[in-house]
């Protein structure tokens, strides 16, 4: 077994125990690469600009088209340099940072009962760790207000989506995620809501 395989199953057998990986008829590894399309107040975060990131899945076939995908995934997003331009006019100065990580596990039904062969349809649950950095300059009569705060936040996230198998290793899948972060400095934050539209290639060994 490659390197790679044994870190992964390391961390994936931790989250769901052997016993389950043994009832399988087949246990695979992979990693993937994802293109994330920022929703709702993450949009506007991170102005409307797609994040970035990979990871790595284990894939656990049941038979039937029935698969069970635990993963790991990390997404950073392209530094916003004209966050608090909208309200302040173009005299403020800021930027802002967002990024994830996320530990989950999907439910993969393939419509043609078979693990790695043509499209499949998923859904899954996930915890969320996000990070969000800000910071800004602005005059506003004759005073200069200047504030930088950091944020770290844990909280579930929801996916669904489609995917195609081209064969055992390459597929590629469109998934919605719905999650939250905060956003603040720790004593003062706010709640943002953060879906995402996510387009990924996935590679299995």
């Amino acid at each position: 077994m490659k390197l790679s395989s044994i870190l992964i199953s390391g961390a994936m057998l931790a989250l769901l125990g052997p016993t389950t990986a043994l009832q399988a008829q087949e246990v695979r590894y992979g990693v993937q690469v994802q293109w994330n399309i920022p929703m709702d107040d993450l949009k506007a975060f991170v102005d409307n600009r797609a994040g970035f990131g990979g990871g790595a899945h284990m894939t656990i076939d049941f038979g039937g088209g029935n698969v069970l995908r635990p993963r790991l995934d990390y997404v950073v997003y392209p530094e916003n340099a004209n966050f608090l331009q909208p309200v302040f006019g173009a005299g403020a100065t800021g930027k802002a940072k967002a990024s994830h990580a996320a530990l989950g596990i999907e439910y993969v039904y393939n419509f043609s009962g078979k693990a790695d062969e043509g499209f499949y349809l998923s859904a899954g649950i996930g915890w969320h760790r996000w990070k969000s950095d800000y910071n800004y300059v602005v005059k506003v009569n004759n005073k200069t207000i200047s504030n930088d705060a950091t944020a770290t936040s844990d909280r579930v996230g929801f996916s669904g989506g489609l995917g195609y198998n081209f064969n055992r290793n390459f597929a590629v899948d469109v998934r919605y995620l719905a999650t939250k972060f905060e956003q603040g400095n720790g004593t003062q934050t706010v709640e943002l809501t953060a879906g995402q539209v996510q387009v990924g290639a996935l590679y299995r060994f």
